[in-house]
């Protein structure tokens, strides 16, 4: 059985100041539903497999029904707290963005919540594999890359790195859960890795960065873990 994962968030020796105001999501907060859907559709064109007119890329968006032991939703909701209060936050509208998040994952408990869920096909994945150049494979540049792009083509669209953000812009927990699979030797590899945007803040008088991941050890993504929402 896969291990499960947990959410971890670096330390913040630095001290830095982390505020909840992040320029990638800001860039999308403006018609959010048409920014992710277009977003999320050049990116599986960039990345198609197929280029037989009978193999389109398909994407596909829908809702799924997640539970709640799945999204770690008992830590996520003490990170969500410690944001809203965090002396780092002062943003009113953004204190009761988190502390909102927060309740609907205590109201849920044991439930299911409600998520976007956007998957596609006929297209390449995103490989976890170190590419020849030494650049950041695509899942590293997806999952932790910021100002990163791993698309191959200069002139593809989106390929300033930020699109990635639109699902943050739409996600009022401001989380979001990566999952995929790609071809590797004989068969397909898996990774999944959840990662949250909120604010630097405390826990347990320890301070904390702002970005999150519920990953295995040391921020790793796991192999062949997913969630139990239907694909």
């Amino acid at each position: 059985m896969a291990a499960k994962p947990t959410w971890q968030f670096p330390r913040n020796e630095a001290d830095q100041i982390e505020g909840p105001i992040d320029s990638g999501i800001e860039h999308f907060t403006g018609n959010r539903d048409e920014n992710v859907i277009r977003e999320s559709i050049q990116n599986s064109l960039d990345a198609r497999l197929d280029d037989k007119a009978s193999s389109p890329v398909r994407v596909e968006f829908s809702i799924a029904s997640l539970p709640s032991a799945d999204i770690g939703s008992s830590q996520l909701d003490v990170a969500l707290r410690a944001a809203a209060n965090s002396s780092h936050n002062d943003n009113e509208d953004y204190k009761e963005q988190f502390l909102k998040a927060a309740r609907m994952l205590r109201r849920i408990g044991n439930g299911s919540l409600p998520c976007l869920r956007i998957v596609d096909s006929n297209t390449s994945g995103a490989s976890d594999d170190t590419r020849p150049n030494g650049a950041p494979s695509k899942w590293a540049a997806l999952t932790k890359g910021t100002g990163s792009s791993a698309k191959v083509q200069r002139d593809a669209a989106g390929s300033f790195g930020i699109g990635k953000f639109s699902a943050f812009a739409v996600a009022d927990m401001r989380t979001v859960l990566y999952s995929t699979a790609y071809e590797a030797g004989k068969g397909l590899t898996h990774r999944f890795i959840g990662k949250t945007i909120l604010v630097s803040h405390e826990q347990k008088s320890e301070k904390y960065q702002k970005t999150g991941y519920f990953s295995g050890d040391n921020f790793y993504p796991l192999r062949g873990y997913r969630c139990a929402a239907p694909i």
